[in-house]
């Protein structure tokens, strides 16, 4: 999928060389980290609860919207807005606040993450859509059959199967798709969608 080819574009994540952010302020961020040595950065739910809690205050604090976000065993994909151009500063905070948390929860030292997170702009409505289709079909690597019924990306919240919590911006997804949620629930569920 185009989005996939512009997360990985070809590059091992830990080869990149430092550039500088990329911050446009009309542009979406497919925002991505993994643990440290692959090793996983959730280890249950209350971990996934309190990486949601940071993140929502990050939001708040730095005054961002998150469009679509999954989170997997050892790694997390967010798709955010930063007006104010400060996504380095948001991600640092979520990933220095969870940090802490994780490692003092388990009595670990050291960095939880691979690195300093990756960040790709979107910069099309249709790049959007395929990455909104990438993150919500991500639960796939672990075997999920039925993609609503995963608890830890937005996907059910935008079909309907869950409540929209107030951080998360569905609005401009919905609009793009005209607010059919059959469609939506096709492009990302359909056998077109797994062709991608």
């Amino acid at each position: 999928s185009p989005i996939h080819r512009l997360s990985h574009s070809g590059r091992r994540f830990a080869d990149m060389a430092r550039s500088p952010r990329t911050d446009a302020d009309h542009e979406v961020q497919h925002v991505m980290n993994q643990g440290a040595r692959r090793r996983d950065i959730f280890g249950d739910d209350a971990d996934r609860i309190r990486f949601l809690a940071i993140t929502e205050r990050a939001l708040s604090r730095y005054g961002s919207q998150l469009y679509a976000y999954v989170l997997m065993g050892n790694h997390y994909h967010l798709a955010l807005r930063c007006p104010e151009r400060n996504v380095s500063e948001l991600m640092q905070y979520v990933g220095g606040q969870y940090a802490q948390y994780f490692n003092r929860r388990n009595g670990y030292d050291g960095p939880l993450f691979r690195g300093r997170f990756h960040n790709v702009p979107v910069v099309s409505d249709g790049q959007l859509l395929a990455l909104v289709r990438y993150l919500h079909r991500n639960p796939i690597e672990l075997g999920v059959r039925q993609l609503a019924d995963y608890r830890w990306s937005s996907h059910g919240a935008y079909i309907g199967q869950r409540p929209v919590p107030e951080w998360l911006e569905t609005e401009l997804v919905l609009d793009l798709v005209g607010r059919n949620t059959a469609q939506l629930i096709s492009m990302i569920e359909g056998p077109e969608a797994a062709a991608a």
